[in-house]
């Protein structure tokens, strides 16, 4: 693996005070069986310490240690499927079906929105087969197959401007330049909770959640010829955590060491 793959050992046993996970070298002696894990988006993403902390207490249960590879998302799929890595922290519920080389923890870690959003006085969004009679201009994020495949199958690709960040999008709402932004609603909401969107949105014309499109689970993966049997206990564990509420807590705890704000710019988040 290339030495700029910063590799993170986290004990899920070992948190700090107000919930950081802390991450350190462990004496060679008293390392316990560690599982590697990959995830779509890079290590510093609140929601990806909100994963590393969740798992990690999960495997820790299970006498594990969880171990993080921070590596672009391209190369996060690769890594997975042939095994170069032990699991995937967060894909949707259907990325099973496209690689059968994974097993799907079944307890979800959330569920994905996926959603349209506008500013002014743009319409409300009905589902996908409304969007086809659509004229006017839309933009989506880079890489969110979902969308991706809805798009090509309504064959508007033409009239879709595709941006790399919420930011892009949100800007070109407010500038009238499109009349709809599709990405996953909570990538929206964590990018108006923070310092950067209330600096560069908040004097722009209010945004709003102008339709669902569809939803699916988030779920975590492991490769399966290593640790199919691992799935089932590692799910049972996930579903108590939540249960008991920790899952949430860990959640709020990475959003405010991110230095989020309570509520975002515009609108709610949805419970």
């Amino acid at each position: 693996m290339k030495a700029l793959e910063r590799r993170r050992v986290l004990a899920g046993s070992l948190l700090a005070a107000g919930g950081m996970v802390l991450t350190a070298a462990l004496p060679a002696a008293s390392v316990r069986q560690q599982l590697s894990f990959v995830s779509s988006r890079p290590e510093a993403d609140p929601r990806t310490q909100w994963l590393i902390g969740l798992y990690g207490e999960a495997l820790g249960q299970l006498g594990l240690t969880l171990v993080f590879v921070d590596v672009p998302a391209s190369r996060a799929v690769a890594m997975e499927t042939n095994g170069e890595v032990d699991g995937d922290l967060a894909r949707a519920y259907a990325f099973g079906a496209a690689h059968p080389e994974m097993v799907r923890v079944e307890e979800p870690n959330n569920t994905v929105r996926f959603s349209a959003f506008a500013a002014g006085d743009s319409p409300e969004i009905a589902g996908w087969q409304w969007l086809e009679n659509f004229k006017g201009r839309i933009a989506t994020r880079r890489g969110i197959r979902e969308i991706e495949t809805r798009l090509e199958k309504l064959q508007i690709q033409g009239r879709a401007d595709i941006v790399t960040t919420p930011e892009q999008g949100l800007l070109l709402l407010q500038a009238g330049r499109v009349t709809f932004y599709l990405d996953v609603a909570d990538a929206v909401f964590d990018y108006l909770s923070t310092n950067a969107a209330y600096d560069t949105l908040a004097h722009g014309q209010p945004i709003r959640e102008a339709g669902l499109m569809e939803t699916t689970t988030g779920h975590a993966y492991l490769y399966r010829a290593r640790h199919e049997k691992l799935a089932i206990p590692l799910s049972d564990i996930l579903r108590q955590l939540k249960a008991a509420g920790r899952s949430q807590q860990l959640l709020s705890e990475a959003f405010a060491r991110a230095g989020y704000h309570p509520a975002p710019l515009f609108g709610q988040r949805p419970v």
